[in-house]
């Protein structure tokens, strides 16, 4: 690494640190994670949707009506309409990414510079994970209740009538009908567990990713380029950890009251029931979503930082 080089990585590495020492950059990182991330799930929704349909099914019926992604998004179109297909769910996904993805990312990087000793160099995989963990779980706790209202106007059938005028709706008859706020954090703990995991595998991946190639090879700086192909390594990674808990998640959360004792009894009846490859259910949209949404939030991501007069991550 040249001179020049050098010069430039410490004096970014400086601004980071100035950067999680001040209360409104830090903020300002909340803003940029949250806007950058409700827009791409905005785009993604109806893979969304899908896989939730995908992960449901079976689950309290008995009787598989979707084979495969493909399939299950033209049944979806056909039989309810393009307009259910895309906004089905959409505000409480919407809401949900405002809260969960502005913790999450806006907290990733004060928490690893409190576990970094010094503020030059790399911090290493492990601390990356760690904080991405730590930044997952707390945005997962936060944002429970719109993740659960996304997942009962999703799980709406065809020929069913809905409870649920919009997500504000689902979300007081929940809180009415369901034990208040225990009812609208139910399932919160796999919830938390999930999101941790998914979290620390795809802010760690992208972070480290990003780092070896600009660090450990001539032909990368911190471009656009770089943040392409860091996110699409980082999507696969986030997909292969998370898809197990999002499986059982979606089950859990949309089960009637009493069909499973808690998440752990839902794992079991599903692995028992259907097999280990229950757990991957829906991987197909699962990272056609995840994927394409690192492939568009992280790199937006960091350009709104950059707009917003930050460094990228």
């Amino acid at each position: 690494m040249s001179g020049h080089t050098t010069q430039v990585v410490d004096h970014r590495s400086a601004r980071r640190h100035e950067e999680n020492r001040n209360v409104t950059k830090i903020l300002l990182k909340f803003l940029a994670g949250g806007t950058s991330a409700s827009g791409v799930s905005a785009m993604m929704n109806s893979c969304d949707f899908a896989k939730t349909r995908l992960q449901i099914q079976q689950a309290t019926t008995g009787v598989p009506k979707y084979k495969n992604f493909p399939q299950a998004y033209s049944t979806i179109l056909r039989e309810e309409g393009l307009r259910t297909l895309l906004g089905r769910g959409l505000a409480a996904s919407m809401v949900r990414e405002m809260t969960y993805s502005s913790v999450r990312m806006g907290m990733y990087d004060p928490v690893k510079a409190l576990f970094t000793k010094s503020t030059e160099g790399d911090p290493g995989l492990f601390i990356k994970i760690m904080s991405g963990g730590i930044a997952g779980a707390v945005g997962s706790f936060v944002a429970n209740p719109a993740d659960l209202v996304k997942i009962r106007q999703m799980a709406v059938l065809p020929g069913e009538t809905t409870p649920y005028r919009n997500c504000f709706h689902a979300g007081a008859l929940i809180y009415m009908n369901e034990g208040g706020i225990k009812g609208l954090y139910r399932g919160v703990t796999l919830t938390v567990v999930r999101a941790s995991v998914l979290t620390a595998a795809q802010l760690s991946t992208y972070d480290h990713t990003k780092h070896i190639l600009i660090h450990k090879t001539s032909v990368f700086e911190d471009n656009i380029y770089t943040h392409l192909l860091s996110s699409l390594v980082a999507g696969f990674c986030t997909t292969v950890a998370s898809s197990p808990f999002d499986v059982i998640k979606t089950r859990y959360m949309n089960s009637p009251t009493g069909f499973y004792k808690n998440a752990f009894d839902c794992f079991l009846k599903t692995f028992r029931n259907e097999g280990p490859r229950s757990l991957y259910k829906g991987f197909a949209p699962n990272y056609l979503r995840l994927g394409a949404h690192c492939m568009f939030a992280l790199p937006l991501y960091e350009q709104v930082r950059l707009l917003l007069g930050l460094t990228t991550m």
